[in-house]
């Protein structure tokens, strides 16, 4: 099965198949259809009805029938009311052939026909800019290439189909990829909403479903507030903020990610409201914090407001950084009134909310032990990833209490390949 799958030309298929035809005159089509419309042969891009012209002077159609329908069947195992109908008004049936292509069948229906029955068909992939992103498992791998030519041929915006080799394991939480069909160009070009971002799918993280909980987390913000984004990726968080009329202080350990951030401010045109590092994240909190290097930047980003970080494997033990804000920073900066909220993504096993809120809280408490979950202004599950696991943001403001505290010594920073940072342009 699989030796044929792999010999078949999607992009040139064809099919030919023979189906029967109910011969009848043109007024009296549309209320054949209505009256036996489930025994009606339905394709997408395909003609139910054919137009046969004028024979005798009487303009004519053919109504084709579904593929189980064979004309030596007639009448013995047609339905009684299909078959009394053509009998009563002495229409006549007609078996031509036909020949389908890929164009005729959704992506679904294509690869149900081709693909073994025990194979789940793929169905859900992410789409950024050209490129189509699939999971494929073990059993679906062996008839990679029919997923992704169908993709390609079904999908005209599509020009690169990809599948994910092994789960994020480094520390860009980058994907080791495999292009299954079409052009070897992972360079693209994503639309979310009105914004655009450059990106390299395969040396940055990108994650197009996140969409959803990005527009959630930027509906706290409020314009003229200044956002932390500690694992800003190639800026799809902070740029919109900024286009809210946010300042945001971004930063991505990630070289590559560094790069097209710039790019995309640019592009974007937040030119001005964009502080943006290529450091560890800790480092960076750091140099906000520090009450000399604070004073190089510009006094709209000397503070912020909000702290988003979407590093779902460690957000919560990222948190000691912010231990001891009101001791390692500068008392006219900061105080007990303008503490940040802290928005924070992570991974948890699936369990009902009260459970996961009390798991969280231990593991909040060893880096802020003063947090209690009451604290706690929105609990999120992002998504589910897979029948064990979910993905959740957890939104709580840092207390008085863990600010006040003596700063954490246990944390060490990441050498980064390069240590980088970028001014907001043309600000004030």
């Amino acid at each position: 099965m699989e030796d044929k799958i792999d010999q078949l030309d999607i992009q040139n298929y064809k099919e030919e198949i023979q189906l029967c035809g109910i011969r009848l005159a043109k007024e009296k089509a549309n209320n054949f259809i209505e009256q036996h419309r489930k025994f009606i042969f339905e394709k997408t891009h395909f003609n139910k009805v054919v137009n046969l012209g004028k024979i005798d002077g009487v303009d004519l159609r053919l109504i084709l029938l579904k593929q189980d329908f064979q004309e030596q069947d007639f009448p013995e195992k047609w339905p009684k009311d299909l078959v009394d109908d053509i009998q009563k008004s002495s229409f006549q049936i007609v078996t031509q052939k036909y020949v389908l292509t890929l164009d005729n069948y959704s992506s679904l229906e294509f690869l149900t026909k081709f693909l073994p029955s025990e194979v789940p068909i793929p169905t859900g992939y992410e789409i950024v800019g050209h490129i189509a992103h699939f999971n494929l498992t073990q059993e679906q791998l062996p008839y990679k290439k029919i997923i992704g030519e169908t993709i390609l041929h079904k999908n005209k915006c599509i020009k690169t189909v990809v599948n994910k080799l092994e789960k994020l394991h480094n520390v860009y939480r980058t994907p080791e990829l495999e292009v299954i069909a079409g052009e070897n160009n992972l360079e693209t070009i994503h639309k979310e909403g009105k914004f655009i971002f450059h990106l390299n799918f395969e040396k940055v993280y990108w994650c197009s479903r996140l969409q959803v909980e990005r527009d959630r987390v930027l509906s706290f913000l409020k314009p003229k507030q200044t956002v932390l984004d500690l694992f800003c990726g190639v800026g799809p968080f902070s740029i919109r903020a900024a286009k809210m009329g946010c300042y945001v202080i971004c930063n991505d350990l990630n070289p590559h990610s560094y790069d097209y951030l710039l790019i995309n401010r640019m592009k974007n045109r937040v030119e001005d409201k964009l502080l943006c590092f290529n450091n560890d994240a800790r480092k960076v909190v750091d140099k906000i914090l520090n009450p000399i290097s604070v004073k190089n930047y510009p006094k709209n980003f000397q503070h912020f407001d909000h702290v988003y970080m979407n590093l779902p494997v460690n957000n919560i033990e990222f948190c000691d950084v912010f231990l001891g804000l009101l001791r390692k920073s500068d008392p006219e900066i900061w105080k007990t009134d303008n503490l940040p909220i802290i928005h924070a993504t992570g991974f948890i096993k699936q369990n009902s909310e009260e459970d996961c809120i009390t798991e969280i809280e231990l593991r909040i408490k060893k880096t802020l032990p003063n947090f209690r979950k009451e604290q706690i202004l929105q609990f999120q599950v992002i998504k589910n990833v897979n029948p064990h696991l979910q993905m959740f943001c957890i939104s709580f403001p840092l207390s008085i209490e863990d600010a006040n505290s003596d700063p954490s010594k246990t944390y060490q920073y990441i050498q980064p390949e390069r240590e980088d940072e970028s001014l907001p342009l043309n600000n004030e």
